[in-house]
């Protein structure tokens, strides 16, 4: 078996709340990957907040990125680190 997280981004309205659960939702994601041998992958849609699609679709919404507008790291980045470091 095979798996492969394809299109990952977490999306929401940017509040210190939400980036909090948002790192905890990134770090599920990878640590749950890495725990399972058959997966090979892990996707995000985009890299910064700067390219996406999210706000534009989804009015109020946005922040699903692990960096932001300006390419600073957010939790999301930090959750990306620590679910390679504890595997489920």
């Amino acid at each position: 078996l095979i798996i492969d997280y394809a299109t990952l981004h977490r999306t929401l309205p940017s509040t210190q709340a939400l980036l909090a659960q948002q790192q905890q939702d990134y770090q599920t994601v990878v640590s749950a990957c890495m725990a399972v041998e058959g997966c090979i992958g892990i996707t995000v849609w985009d890299y910064t907040d700067k390219y996406s699609w999210v706000p534009s679709t989804f009015s109020g919404q946005g922040a699903a990125c692990p960096w932001d507008e300006n390419l600073g790291i957010k939790p999301a980045y930090n959750g990306i680190l620590a679910g390679f470091s504890t595997p489920q």
